[in-house]
């Protein structure tokens, strides 16, 4: 039989282990869903070296301040997410160059509405994918096998 306080610890370790493993799907979701479309559709205006309106979406800290229109998106609200609005050329119509799939559109709603995860050990985006360092590949081991490769959207 299993002491009191044996059984707590065991369900404890338990619980924090389904958490690390749900923490790592939606990181997983990040970067095979969300960062390619990023990198290919989004931060060639809203990046590093151009802001139109103010907005960067680099960074979940930039995406969350938001530009000149306010937050890009609101953790789990997807019905607040000016990104969505954007996507969905309910508002804004962006990407200017041709509205995104429903699916990759889904897949955004999705990730917003799970907490939009960002891996903290993620570098800001860039545009330009062979800018990708083996320093950037080093702080990708280890998170679910995923590293930033050359995105095609």
């Amino acid at each position: 039989c299993l002491s009191t306080s044996t059984s707590v610890g065991i369900i404890v370790a338990f619980i924090c282990s389904l958490a690390a493993a749900q923490t790592d799907r939606y990181e997983a979701h990040f970067e095979t869903e969300i960062r390619p479309v990023l990198v290919a559709k989004c931060i060639g205006c809203h990046g590093e070296s151009k802001q139109e309106g103010g907005l960067r979406l680099d960074s979940l800290a930039d995406m969350l301040r938001g530009g000149e229109s306010g937050s890009t998106i609101e953790r789990g609200n997807v019905d607040g997410s000016l990104l969505l609005e954007a996507i969905r050329y309910e508002s804004y119509e962006m990407p200017p160059s041709g509205q995104l799939s429903d699916e990759t559109i889904r897949q955004f709603e999705k990730w917003i509405a799970a907490g939009a995860a960002w891996p903290e050990t993620s570098k800001k985006l860039r545009s330009d994918p062979s800018a990708i360092t083996s320093d950037d590949r080093q702080s990708c081991r280890g998170r679910s096998g995923v590293l930033p490769e050359r995105s095609v959207v």
